[in-house]
């Protein structure tokens, strides 16, 4: 995957196994890179999946610098202020303003919509605005952000937001630009 400032990729997977595909390399290349690397997933021990990423020792070098963080869990930044859409568009914001401010060009946030969704507490009209507003956020800052979507946590009104929303997709291990994606102008939210 291509990955500079202003990505915003939707990854729809099928399972863990899929999803750790498509989110250990976006990480491990980040570390690689120099740049910050932040996470949010939905599982019981989220450091397993990236203590391998990378070079040897370089998930172990990137935690101990914060160069990789955990996003989420007791993590101060997640108040009840941060459920709804300018709640968590002003987490990230002061999440890109920290890398900025600790020397990173670019940062990169990967999070499952399992870990993230039930933040927002809605439909797929919150999703479409959330998606959307993330597409204005992506443009004005130096991050990079890669949303994963589980098909099995969708449904068919979800999935036509994220075509809707998204200028880039990954599908089967594919990225490919959108050509369904609609300005945030013509987005009617019913």
């Amino acid at each position: 995957m291509d990955v500079a400032a202003g990505v915003h990729v939707c990854a729809v997977s099928t399972g863990r196994a899929e999803r750790n595909a498509v989110l250990v390399p976006f990480l491990g290349d980040g570390l690689s890179a120099g740049h910050k690397c932040l996470f949010g997933l939905n599982d019981r021990d989220p450091w397993q999946l990236v203590r391998g990423i990378g070079l040897p020792g370089e998930a172990d070098r990137g935690r101990a610098s914060h160069q990789l963080e955990k996003l989420g869990g007791f993590d101060m930044r997640f108040t009840t202020e941060a459920n709804s859409i300018d709640g968590m568009l002003s987490v990230w914001a002061e999440a890109v303003t920290d890398s900025v401010a600790e020397g990173y060009d670019l940062a990169r946030l990967g999070a499952e919509a399992a870990w993230w969704g039930p933040q927002l507490d809605g439909d797929a009209t919150v999703l479409a605005e959330y998606e959307s507003a993330l597409n204005s956020f992506v443009a004005d800052n130096p991050v990079a952000i890669l949303c994963m979507y589980d098909m099995h946590d969708c449904d068919g009104a979800q999935l036509i937001e994220l075509m809707r929303t998204h200028p880039r997709l990954m599908i089967d291990g594919l990225t490919f630009d959108n050509p369904y994606q609609l300005e945030a102008a013509n987005i009617r939210i019913p």
